[in-house]
């Protein structure tokens, strides 16, 4: 109704638009005509103003050509010059500032202003072009130097005989423009102002002072004045960006013009009065406009809009369903009651057809919903138009108490789907694609839950054939789809796993034709699964074997049984070992069709049973390399406390008991410390076996000069008759090993050489570097890779028996005779170089001599010094105090008893630690240090030590041993033993160190 009611409103306006057309037309024409008379007036203005000046320049040349016929001014006679220019002046308007006449060279002659001296002009430019115009000319407009004025100075030049003999000028003051332009009747905020030809301002008004001086030649205004060359009027920028209408008259000949005279007027009070105007006779049309359209507003809605309201209400409602709604107006000739009997009967015939509509729907519906799949059709914006009973259940949705019809589409698709499902909708109705007859699609169901659906689909077609919908039969897939995939991802699974795994798989029929095989049988016979099929055995092996092959098939066909067997075959000039399977493949009547063979290449394996055998060998040795070690270690410990006591009583009898050092029985204790000694390195060359002593970090050394010296002092030992030769590289790197080990390692080394060899030989030493790839060490029998020196000792012996070879490292085992070597020599080396993390290689062969390798590690190049312990201050004074002494070899408690006491100590001895630690927790303050040794039973010397620091942290402590293995100098110090000592201990050492522990700690 609105739109109705707008229409007439329009219709109104419309009829009125010729007359509000005529007043609008006179309103603007008035506002253009009180426009053009504004600025006809300013422009009038701007030309009286040029025009005045004109004539008084015509004024001042009338009098410049009349002064040059005087004598007396013409000849420029002095005084009675510039009394005539005077009177002359006095007598002329007040814009005539001055008159004078001056030579060719710019003196002056005469002036109308008293001068006291001459003054020269000739600089001045309208001198310069006078002096070269042979008659009347107008000078520049400038700005005085004598006055500050705006002047201008037109010039006549005097010829006589045909030379110039003079110039008579006439200064114009042009000030009196300013008076004028301010006695005119000039409207309010214009301006009025004169430029020269370069846009400097000559004359401003009002407020000149400020003004005259300034150059305008870069503004808008200056630029849109050099353009005219007449007489005009137009519209610019002023000097602030103000928009203003100027009037503009030039002053001089219109096309290149001495100065320009312009009056500016602000634009808004130049349109002030045609505005004025013309918003009067608008207000008056609107005024008009709005009283017309009340009036036809109010006659309209009484007269056609409330019945059409009426029958508007009643389309309506028909249109929402109410087939039943009537307009209630009265039937009667006129145009708009015509119109309400229409749409009542239109109301009627609908209400009629749509139960005949709704009864044939219900049968349809009733159809629908016997069919076993989901039927939904859609109208062009996707709204749901009919379902039937399969796709409420599909759904989940409550069949009575939800209807869908009329929802969009889209709201039962997954969020993921919704954009790109809704657009291919609209492509499809939109005809900009063709329609689909098959699609796939999720649908989400009440509880959330992803259905997919087959839809065939058909378009609905109006009788134009265009799409007005679309009609679909849907078919639940989703368990089809998962069954589906399911199979391709077994049937992928096992392909992958028959074509990848390593294992030769192949399947003939009873013919020997092969059906099927994988990939690892195809490229064992270096062929492709597709050119395996349809061949036998004939186009694929070897005749012989290929025969072999084909007798095996047909006695399991005959028999019907499985077979095994191992064979070979050859793979490009390589023997490959198989275990092959053979199982007969049957139908479902239990008929033999063909044949399943496996066959796993077992070659590796036989080949790994060969190296395990090897290896189980080199374990075997290492097992009883180092269970020599343990036994070793074990006998070491023992003996060295037995030495500790040997050496021990033997110097305190030396020291007690024999004053005299020359007397028999000091020979005797000094042969029984000597066999100690001896024995005492023994035993640190079994330790070195064993592996049993702590690994002392040792720093980087250079190699070459260590064999150097070695070489040189077994020069001394080695007989004449066996010569020496050495092979050092240049280039060999550090080696992080202890100086005494490397010296040890080559002369045992080149001793045992020595011996090999007998009367005559060669020994060869070799120093290199090397790089190490999975070698083998002929000692521990573990690979290794790396950075290494070498150390080569090779003699002309007669070499070493492949039986005794692998004997040669352990402890006490030798070939000499008796007495000629301990069997500790190469035993000692294993140790030494196994503690440096080095291997061994030997090469041997009787009669053919032995070459031993020794491969030492390469230095890092950034070493790690060891944290020592400090060694003890023999030079200590003892200091009086108790000790407690831990040991459970009773000949040693006996030793340290008698050797403290003898030092000052108060000693106290206990051969079991649980006894001593009893003894200490009682009262621990008693004691003043701790002796202890590390091998004990019930606790070792470290366990004793944390139960000790746990009662009094700051107790000194000794730690004493013969045997240690794994315990050094870092792990002792971490555990809070001050003096880390290793027996046969020198009794004078150990009691240097416990009085400089104790009274460090003290």
């Amino acid at each position: 109704m609105a739109s109705m009611y707008t229409r007439l409103m329009l219709l109104m306006l419309a009829a009125a638009l010729p007359a509000f057309a005529v007043i609008f037309y006179f309103a603007f024409w008035l506002h253009d005509h009180t426009e053009a008379e504004f600025q006809q007036q300013i422009a009038l203005q701007a030309k009286q103003l040029a025009a005045r000046h004109a004539a008084q320049i015509d004024q001042t040349r009338l009098l410049l050509a009349s002064l040059a016929n005087i004598p007396a001014i013409r000849h420029g006679r002095g005084a009675e010059c510039s009394a005539l220019l005077a009177n002359i002046k006095a007598n002329s308007p007040a814009y005539l500032d001055n008159l004078l006449v001056v030579q060719p060279n710019g003196d002056t002659l005469c002036s109308a202003l008293r001068i006291d001296h001459v003054i020269n002009v000739a600089n001045m430019r309208w001198h310069q072009e006078g002096i070269k115009t042979a008659a009347f000319r107008i000078g520049e407009y400038h700005i005085s130097r004598r006055t500050g004025a705006a002047v201008i100075t037109p010039t006549l030049t005097i010829v006589q005989n045909g030379k110039v003999t003079g110039l008579l000028a006439a200064s114009l003051d042009l000030s009196w423009l300013n008076a004028n332009a301010s006695a005119e009747d000039l409207p309010t905020g214009a301006v009025f102002g004169v430029f020269d030809s370069q846009g400097t301002i000559l004359l401003r008004q009002p407020d000149p002072a400020r003004y005259i001086g300034k150059n305008m030649g870069n503004t808008p205004l200056w630029h849109s004045m050099a353009k005219l060359n007449m007489a005009s009027v137009f519209i610019s920028r002023d000097m602030y960006g103000l928009p203003r209408l100027f009037a503009y008259a030039p002053l001089g000949p219109a096309d290149h013009p001495y100065a320009r005279l312009v009056i500016g007027v602000p634009e808004q009070i130049a349109n002030a009065d045609s505005l004025h105007l013309f918003l009067l006779s608008l207000g008056s049309l609107l005024v008009a406009v709005a009283l017309g359209l009340i009036t036809g507003g109010l006659g309209a809605r009484h007269l056609v809009m409330r019945p059409l309201r009426r029958i508007t209400m009643t389309v309506g409602l028909v249109t929402a369903g109410d087939l039943s709604a009537r307009t209630g107006l009265s039937h009667n000739p006129s145009e708009i009651s015509q119109l309400a009997g229409k749409v009542d009967a239109m109301a009627a015939t609908l209400e009629e057809r749509d139960h005949a509509v709704r009864h044939e729907r219900d049968k349809a519906q009733s159809y629908l919903d016997l069919v076993g799949v989901m039927v939904v059709a859609l109208d062009r914006d996707g709204h749901i138009t009919l379902a039937n009973h399969k796709t409420i259940e599909v759904l989940g949705l409550d069949e009575e108490g939800q209807d869908i019809v009329g929802c969009r589409f889209d709201q039962f698709l997954p969020p993921d789907l919704q954009v790109d499902t809704t657009a291919l909708f609209r492509s499809v109705m939109s005809g900009e694609i063709e329609p689909l007859k098959y699609t796939e699609n999720m649908l989400l169901t009440r509880t959330g839950e992803r259905r997919l659906i087959a839809w065939h689909n058909t378009m609905l077609k109006d009788d134009n054939g265009h799409i007005i919908g679309t009609l679909s039969a849907g078919d639940d897939i989703t368990e089809l789809k998962a069954t589906q995939q399911a199979l391709r991802t077994n049937e992928a699974k096992y392909r992958t796993l028959l074509e990848n795994i390593p294992i030769i798989i192949w399947q003939k029929n009873t013919l020997g034709v092969y059906v099927a095989c994988n990939a690892t049988f195809a490229r064992a016979r270096h062929l492709t699964p597709e050119q395996v099929e349809g061949k036998t055995d004939f186009d694929i092996y070897p005749p012989e074997l290929a025969k072999q092959y084909w007798a095996n098939d047909l006695r399991m066909f005959a028999c019907g049984e499985s077979e095994q067997y191992k064979t070979q075959w050859d793979d490009r000039g390589e023997n490959r070992n198989l275990q092959v399977t053979k199982v007969p493949l049957r139908d479902g009547n239990g008929t033999i069709t063909g044949t399943l063979g496996i066959a796993e290449d077992i070659t590796e394996r036989t080949h790994m049973q060969a190296e395990q055998e090897r290896l189980q060998a080199q374990l075997q040795q290492a097992q009883k390399m180092e269970a020599l070690g343990q036994l070793t270690g074990g006998i070491a410990h023992d003996f060295n406390n037995i030495l500790a006591s040997v050496l021990g009583f033997a110097k305190l009898a030396l020291r007690r008991h024999t004053p005299d050092p020359d007397s028999e029985l000091a020979g005797h204790l000094h042969e029984i410390i000597s066999a100690g000694e001896r024995a005492t390195n023994l035993v640190s060359k079994m330790l070195a076996f064993g592996r049993t002593q702590p690994i002392r970090p040792a720093q980087p050394l250079s190699p070459l000069p260590m064999a150097a010296e070695a070489v040189k002092m077994l020069a001394a030992t080695i007989p004449s008759s066996i010569r020496i030769e050495t092979h050092f590289a240049d280039d060999v790197p550090d080696i992080a090993i202890d100086s005494v080990a490397f010296h040890q390692i080559l002369m045992n080394l080149v001793i045992n050489a020595r011996d090999a060899i007998g009367e005559k030989g060669l020994i060869d030493i070799t120093l290199r570097s090397l790089q190490a790839d999975n070698l083998e060490c002929v000692a521990c029998h573990q690979l290794f890779s790396g950075d290494y020196v070498e150390l080569i000792v090779a003699d002309s012996g007669e070499g070493i028996s492949p039986k005794i070879l692998p004997r040669i490292f352990e402890p006490f085992f030798t070939t000499k005779e008796v007495g000629k070597g301990s069997g500790m020599g190469l035993a000692m080396v294993h140790g030494l170089v196994s503690r440096a993390s080095g291997h061994f290689q030997v090469d041997s062969k009787p009669g053919a001599g032995t070459t031993f390798h020794v491969y030492l590690p390469v230095a890092s190049t950034h070493p790690t010094r060891p944290c020592a312990i400090p060694p003890p201050d023999a030079s200590a004074s003892s200091l009086p105090g108790r000790v407690l002494v831990v040991d459970d070899e009773p000949a040693i408690l006996r030793l340290l008893d008698s050797a403290l006491t003898d030092a000052g100590w108060q000693v106290s001895t206990f051969n079991a630690p649980s006894q001593a630690l009893t003894a200490f927790r009682d009262d621990p303050n008693r004691f003043d240090a701790v002796i202890t040794d590390q091998t004990m039973p019930e606790l070792t010397g470290i366990e004793l030590v944390a139960a000790l620091r746990a009662l009094r942290p700051e107790l000194p402590i000794i730690l004493c041993t013969g045997y240690s293995s794994g315990l050094t100098d870092a792990i002792a110090r971490q555990a809070g033993i001050n003096h880390f000592l290793r027996k046969p201990v020198d009794m004078d050492a150990l009691v240097a160190a416990l009085s400089e522990t104790h009274s460090r700690t003290h």
